[in-house]
């Protein structure tokens, strides 16, 4: 996250690049974080990072995700804010993950304010079920 430069955004700009108010976490045009998207909704930027990810809009794609900030000093080539995001993401299929962050990285209104520096892609074999199951099972056996 470039973070000099999101703060520098209006706060308009800014609840208008993720889709949501600042305030209260809902949906422009809602009035709580958990109010439903309204993608028919013309108040809502087409590039809204919120409009982009949304399985309605991805055929049907949903993948569980998680963001964490960090804040490491400050940069010591540029003299800028070392800090971001650690973005996780869990779905079932890579070319989920791959497909959105395709439609995300040519058309989300975000991209102004993120640099991505790195990636990783790890299995995680189902769980035990049972006493005579084991880890990774679905996938050896």
């Amino acid at each position: 996250m470039l973070i000099e430069t999101w703060d520098r955004a209006s706060l308009a700009d800014q609840e208008q690049t993720i889709g949501r108010t600042k305030s209260e976490g809902a949906p422009i045009g809602g009035r709580r974080e958990h109010d439903p998207v309204d993608l028919r909704s013309r108040r809502l930027p087409v590039d809204a990072h919120i409009r982009l990810a949304s399985p309605h809009t991805n055929g049907g794609v949903r993948i569980l995700r998680r963001g964490y900030s960090f804040t490491d000093g400050f940069d010591d080539e540029l003299g800028q804010l070392d800090a971001g995001l650690f973005f996780i993401a869990y779905q079932r299929d890579p070319a989920q993950f791959v497909a959105l962050q395709r439609r995300l990285g040519t058309n989300d209104a975000l991209n102004e304010y993120i640099k991505h520096t790195s990636s990783a892609l790890f299995a995680v074999p189902p769980g035990v079920r049972g006493r005579s199951d084991w880890v990774g099972r679905a996938l050896l056996a």
